[in-house]
Formats: structure tokens, sequence, C-alpha cells
């Protein structure tokens, strides 16, 4: 972030949120005209406070300027060089004045361009006015060419606004000097030059300021100056003289609070997220960002109010900011509440939603609070300064905390994902054998007979392979279910806890690299693409962990194939979302949907990275997350090196696709801005019925992960179909496995909640499907009991003779460490940033026999 940026987040950002808020909110009733209209009005509203006051500076600087007039010309008559310039100062501060007053006088022009900055980028970049009329106006996007004159385009509107801001400024300049008027006409030409050829949406909001500015000038001039309340009137604490420290250390707390400690204690909560592919911003930039936004609504454009009010004005103001730091505390610590998986960019999976019940006791409170508030300030003015000091200084000191503990893990994370891997190339054998283990994160192994009904053409594609119906994951997360995907039995929860003198990150390491020594000491050419929580043990992987090892090359996929337009595309909303996010958190439950805005937080353009289902058949909005994951799918079959060679190869996937849900567009499960699926679903309403177990997808989360799940085999089957045209397919293992399911409640008997809290037992159904070496025929189930910590077993079978964990010197033998009963955690403690000691954090376990989905086949052993 360059110093240009950090000045335009300070003071022109919380403008330009404004507007987006304003404009959103309008749009949710208005046409985009009428939008343009209410936030003219609105932002008019809003600063009249300031302009009035800047007006009446202006005035008053107009006054001394003449008062003075007449002695200042008599000294530049009488007096040269430098006996004028000293008699001159001499003038000037015996009646209490300096030259530089008269930059007073360019108040009004000083304030008014940062909002027309921010108007300007505002309205110049936003779509939704692409195409959209407004009376005579048929495109708001585009210069409005309203009148044409042979083939010459003349646009009206900045001519209208033009005339009206020379109305304008004829009538507030009434009575001043040539030099004022000339200063305003010619700004009024400076705007008609700036924005002659910009979008008819942008000139019409300025030319409705500037009828707003006409009309207000006007009633200035006709209607008389109000009196003065009599002293009586007004509450006694008003009359106390001001106390700018109080105000403006009251604005730093609210600054800090939303822009610096509640961004940083999401941080802190998983930092390595918030790191990028290729490392860069460092995400500290996101919380200087928030800040910035933060400090700019608050003591800059707090402030600006503050210094140009009155000494009641300013009190009244100190008072506010006082019990607005109150309620926000009271929003934040007393009525905070969970929504689930929080994304990078603040957004939940599922929309935050509060009762009536909830917001009117939330209202209630911040009401008597309110009102304790203002008895402390009026009776203990002196003590609430304290308060407001030390409130600063805790969150300050807070946020240091949250800062230095994220640090670590950032730094350990950006030095992964600066690691330089060159171009992705995997390379398969026409002449060897192939084996590909690919783990689709959360793939739900039930969809599989739905998405075999409704794409008959995805069983040519999937040609000899078995579906393990019957397969069970050892935990309900990633970091339970992965170690014994990829490193066998050994690695289990259960296992991974009796070896206590080893960190879990150690041994997550160990487990990542099993498969990769065993194939590589063979003389295999292993790939390795994104391997979860490695090195790190965090969300960007260190691959640093393969280095060394025999012919074993580790890259960083995503981000780094298919489509990279969107790699980036999760910057911008971070460096937005954090500040908007805190907002929210902060504010009166009765509003927090409002500005949520469905995870859009009222960025209007923000329709491109984030969908919002509206039904479990329509949706608008391309995910970011979805794409990133989406593209490593289809940018497989480019990354492929078909080699002439006899050396066998090993590719290991990992795959979040499954893992961001979103609906996609039907036929072809592509992602889309707008997506509507109405038609399809009624016509193919009975998918869901195929296989033993019906599924209940009715919800929009459900339709989602569905919606993701055949996505990944439709992308998969066109990769299986460049392995049949290279000669491929017949020489090549295919593994697609799950670390772990979904309580998606699509079966909804199969819950164990003999712990108080009902828990889908399809968490711990794995998704398994197997394709071996010249295997063919429709794909079929088998019910036979597997977990996915057979995959290594799988993996090796028939190709490397008496496998041995190379770092525990134990065979690998699914076939016999199946044949126990298999001990399962119902931890949900996913976070390896806090479940990351020596063992897994205490929780319930049970043991399963032979049938996943059966619950008498479950039974609970305790608690460790």
């Amino acid at each position: 972030m360059t110093l240009g940026e950090m000045l335009h987040n300070l003071l022109i950002g919380p403008l330009k949120m404004l507007f987006e808020l304003i404009f959103s909110i309008a749009n949710r009733f208005l046409s985009p005209g009428l939008c343009i209209v209410a936030l003219s009005f609105c932002v008019n509203i809003l600063v009249l406070p300031l302009y009035r006051r800047a007006d009446a500076i202006q005035a008053e600087e107009r006054e001394t300027e003449a008062r003075l007039a007449p002695g200042v010309n008599h000294i530049k008559k009488v007096f040269t060089g430098d006996q004028r310039f000293m008699t001159l100062q001499t003038y000037y501060r015996q009646n209490h004045y300096s030259p530089m007053h008269a930059l007073k006088g360019a108040l009004p022009l000083i304030l008014e361009l940062p909002f027309f900055i921010a108007a300007y980028q505002f309205l110049s970049g936003l779509e939704m006015l692409r195409n959209a009329s407004f009376g005579p106006i048929t495109n708001l996007g585009a210069p409005d060419g309203l009148l044409k004159i042979g083939g010459m385009t003349i646009h009206l509107l900045p001519v209208f606004m033009t005339v009206i801001n020379l109305l304008s400024g004829a009538v507030y300049t009434k009575g001043a000097t040539l030099k004022s008027k000339l200063q305003l006409y010619g700004m009024a030409l400076v705007f008609l030059v700036l924005l002659y050829g910009s979008p008819a949406g942008l000139t019409l909001y300025w030319t409705l300021n500037n009828l707003f500015s006409l009309i207000k000038n006007l009633l200035t001039k006709m209607l008389p100056r109000k009196k003065k309340k009599a002293p009586s009137a007004i509450p006694d604490f008003m009359k106390r003289p001001p106390v700018p420290a109080f105000f403006f250390l009251t604005a730093a707390f609210l600054a800090l609070l939303t822009g610096a400690l509640i961004p940083s204690a999401v941080m802190a909560s998983s930092p390595s997220e918030f790191v990028n592919a290729g490392g860069t911003p460092h995400p500290f930039w996101y919380l200087i960002s928030s800040l910035l936004l933060a400090t700019g609504s608050y003591v800059v454009w707090g402030g600006m109010y503050y210094l140009l009010g009155t000494p009641r004005v300013r009190k009244a103001m100190e008072a506010g900011a006082w019990i607005l730091a109150g309620w926000m505390v009271i929003n934040y610590m007393g009525f905070h509440r969970s929504f689930g998986v929080l994304s990078t960019e603040m957004r939940f999976e599922d929309l935050p939603y509060f009762t009536w019940a909830e917001k009117e006791i939330n209202l209630a409170v911040l009401l008597a609070a309110g009102l304790v508030l203002l008895f402390a300030f009026v009776r203990w003015e002196k003590l609430a300064r304290g308060i407001c000091l030390t409130g600063v200084l805790a969150v300050a000191a807070m946020t240091g905390v949250n800062g230095a503990r994220a640090l670590p893990v950032i730094r350990t994370a950006m030095a992964a994902a600066q690691r330089e891997n060159g171009e992705i190339r995997i390379p398969m054998s026409r002449d060897g054998k192939n084996v590909a283990v690919i783990m689709l994160d959360r793939a739900i192994s039930s969809y599989v007979p739905a998405i075999f009904a409704e794409k008959p053409e995805l069983k040519a594609q999937f040609d000899g392979f078995v579906w393990y119906s019957n397969a069970l994951s050892h935990g309900a997360c990633t970091n339970f279910g992965t170690p014994g995907l990829f490193g066998g039995y050994e690695y289990t929860p259960w296992e991974m806890n009796q070896r206590t003198e080893e960190r879990l990150s150690e041994k997550q390491d160990e487990a990542l690299r099993v498969m990769p020594a065993l194939f590589g000491r063979e003389g295999y050419a292993v790939t390795v693409l994104d391997p979860p929580y490695a090195g790190t043990y965090g969300f960007v992987s260190d691959l640093s962990i393969y280095d060394g090892m025999e012919n074993v090359r580790a890259y960083h996929a995503l981000g780094n194939m298919g489509n990279k337009d969107f790699a980036g595309t999760g910057e911008h909303q971070r460096f937005r979302n954090f500040f908007s996010y805190a907002l929210c958190e902060t504010a009166p439950r009765v509003i927090y949907g409002t500005l949520y805005n469905a995870g859009y937080y009222n960025e209007p353009n923000a329709v491109s990275f984030h969908q919002v289902a509206v039904s479990p058949s329509v949706a608008d909005g391309i995910d970011s997350g979805f794409l990133a994951h989406y593209g490593v799918l289809t940018g497989l079959p480019d990354a492929m090196d078909i080699r002439e060679t006899e050396q066998n190869t090993l590719l290991l996937l990992t795959s979040e696709i499954t893992h961001t849900p979103r609906l996609l567009q039907t036929p072809d499960y592509e992602p889309m801005i707008h997506v509507n699926n109405v038609d399809y679903d009624a016509a193919h309403a009975e998918r869901f019925l195929a296989g033993n177990q019906p599924l209940q997808v009715t919800e929009a989360s459900q339709m989602a992960h569905y919606h993701v799940n055949m996505a990944a085999l439709i992308q998969l089957g066109k990769w299986m179909d460049l392995l049949r045209e290279q000669n491929l397919y017949d020489n090549t293992r295919i593994i697609l496995v799950s670390d772990h399911g979904s309580d998606l409640g699509t079966m909804k008997d199969m819950v164990l909640d003999e712990d108080g809290t009902a828990k889908d037992m399809l968490f711990f159904n794995a998704f398994l499907m197997v394709k071996d070496f010249d295997s063919r025929g429709e794909p079929r189930e088998d019910d036979s009991f597997m977990t996915n910590a057979d995959v290594p077993t799988l993996a090796v079978q028939n190709l490397i003779l008496d496998p041995v964990n190379p770092f525990t010197g134990k065979r690998i033998d699914g076939e016999a460490d199946r044949a126990a009963p298999q001990k399962v955690t119902t931890s949900l403690h996913w976070d390896t940033g806090t479940n990351n000691g020596f063992a897994f954090s205490k929780s319930r376990w049970y043991t399963v026999e032979k049938k996943v989905l059966d619950p008498d086949r479950w039974t609970y052993i305790g608690e460790y």
C-alpha cells in the first residue's frame, strides 16, 4: 500500500463507504436513477452543518477583510518595500488578523473536493448504472448525449449543472468582492471541463448537488437568522467549555476498537488463512487499511464536524461520542454471537440472523446504558475522560497482543507462500504405471447415486470405478481426517494421540511424506500439489518438508493453475471488509443485517466476487474462493507432462472445490454471476431419490454442496477423457477420496446425540472411489467396510512389495488395521492454530464396527 493509497483510505475511503451505504440501501427500493437522487439528497443533508459553518466562517473572513481594507490600502499607498511589509504586519497583529486567515475563504472548496473525489470514484465505476435509464437518459453509465446536431453529440447534463452552479454562485457571492465571484465562476467552469465526458450518473449527481446548493443559498438569503436560545433553555452541562482532548480521545477509542482490535482478533484466530499465494500483500496491510478507514471516519471527519461546530455543538458531540463508545463496547462484548465459519473476506457461510426478541432486548439494554452513560458524563465528566484514556490504552494493548500472536504464524506462512516453484508440470507415463490420489476436501459420499442418476454420461467417464459407500473418516475435520488418509492407520486421531512426545504438526508432516517417500525411493516421479497443513500446520503449506526427498517435486497449485485472473479477487474485499465487519459487530442488532447486507457490506460492485443464494435454485454473484479451487481442476489437463518413458509416476493432489459450496449454473455446473436453475431443478427433482437412501436437499446450503460435488466430478471426468485420448487411462490407478464428510442433514435419521449435541453421521462417511489398472465396466457400488486411512494401502497395492512406513518401520497393511473396531473422535475443534499440542484436545470418542451409517454399530467409549 503506497502513501497515496493510505491517504485515500484516510480521507476518501470513509466518504466512499458512506456513498455505497446510502446507494445500496436505496437500491433495495428504487431504480438506479432515483438512487442517485436519494444519494444526493442524503449526502447534502448530512454535510449541511459542515457547509453552513464553512459559509459562516467564509462570511466572517470577508467581513474582516472589508473592515481592514481601508487601512491596508492606506499603508500600501504610503509605504513601500520592507517598511510597507513591517507596517502591514503590525497592523494585522493589532487587529488580531493573519494573512493566513485568507485560507478560510477557501474552506467550502476544501470540503467539497473530497466529496467530489469520492462521488467520482463511486459513480464512475458503478456497474449497475450501465444501461440503466432515467427519464430521457438511456444509459446512466455513459455520457448522456441528449442533444444531437448533425453528426455532433452534445451532453446537456454538464451544461445544466454549470448553469445551476453559476446561479448558485451568483446568489452566494451577492455583495462579495469581484475576486470572490471570479473564483466561484472559475470553479464552475473547471467542473464543466472535468465532468463533460463523464457518465450521466455522475453528472446527474453533481447537477442535483448544485441544485440543492442553489436552494440552500436562496433560503439562507431569504430566511432570517435564528435567534439564539436563551441560556435557561440549555442544559447546564452544555454550558461547560468544550474539551477537544476528550472528544478526540473518544474518537481514537472508536477507531482502535473498529479499525484495529476487532480486525486483529479475527486475524489472530487463524493468521495463515490471510496469506495469499505468492505471499503478498502482508496481511497486516489489511489491518492498516481498516485502521485508516476507522480513523478517517471517527477522528478526521468526526473531528471536522467537531472543530467546525459551535461550543455547544462540540459539547453535545463529546457526550454523543462517549455514549456511542459505550454502546459499541456493549454490542461487541455483550451481544456477540457466532454465525459459523467466517471467510477471509469476512463473510459467513450462512446469513446472520437475530430474532425480534434479541433485537428488542438489545435496544432496551442500549437505551438503559445510554441514560447511565449520559448521567455519568453530566456528573463525572473528568472520570469519563479517565475511563476513555484507559480504554484507548487497553484497546491498543490488546491489539498489540493479537498482532504478536499472529505475526510468527504469518511469517512462517508467507515464507511458505513465497517459495518459487516454476511452471507446474505433472509427469505421467505412457509406458509405465501412474498412480493419482486426489483428495476432495469435504466431498459428500452420499451424493454419488444422485450425481450418476442426473448425469449418466459421467458413468462412461468413470469407467472401471468402484464407489465404496461404506467408507469411514476417523474425524469430522481436516486436521483429524488427513493424516490417516496420507499416512495410513498409524496416523488416525487415536494413534496420533498415543505419540505424546511429538507435536501434532510434526506428525502431520510425517504423514504427508509417507507416500512420496515410498514411491520416490522406488524411482517414481512424484508430484505433490497443495498438501494440507504442510510445514506450517496452517492454511498455507510450507513445501520445504519435501526438500531433499528423492524424485519428489511439490507445488502450490491454488492460484497457479487454471484461470489466474481470480487469484487475488479476495484482496480488495479484505482491505474494505475488516472495518465493515467491525461496524456490524458493534452496531445495534436491529441494523446488523442492513450493514452486513448478505456479505456484500453494501458495496454495490461486490456482486462479482461473492455469491448470495436467494433460494436453492437462484443465486447472484461469483465467489472468488470457489473460482480459485475450480481453476485447479479445470487446469489439470493443461498441466499434464505426458512422457514416452517407462518411469512410473505418483500424483498427490488436494482440492478444496468441494469445501467451497456455491450454486452453479446447470446443466454444466459452471460458475456464473447470475444463477437460475428453477426450471432445471423442477425437471430433475427425482435425482435425489436415487440410491438406497433418498436425500433431503431442500435448503440452499444442501444444494450448493451438491453442486460443487457435481462440478468436481465433471471436471475430473474431462481429465479422464484426456487420459483416454493419450492412452494413459488403463495404466493409471486413480483414488478419489475425502478427508471427511459434512453435517448437511440430508439423511436426518443418521445422527449421534448421546452427548446432547446432535452430530450428523455423514460427517464421518468418507467419499472413496477407486479405479485400478485396466479396470473396466460401469461404476459400481461396493458396501465393504473401508476407511480413508486405506488410501496408502490402495496406492501401493501390487506396486511396492512389503511396503513399510519409512519413518516408523511399521508395515502398511490396511486390511489388518481395519479389522479392529475403529476409534473415531466427534470433536469439531478444527482450528490448528489452537488445537496444536502434542495430542488433540479432549473430546468424545466412539468405536465403529463395519457399518458407518448404522447407529447400532457406534459405541461411546468416553472422553479422552
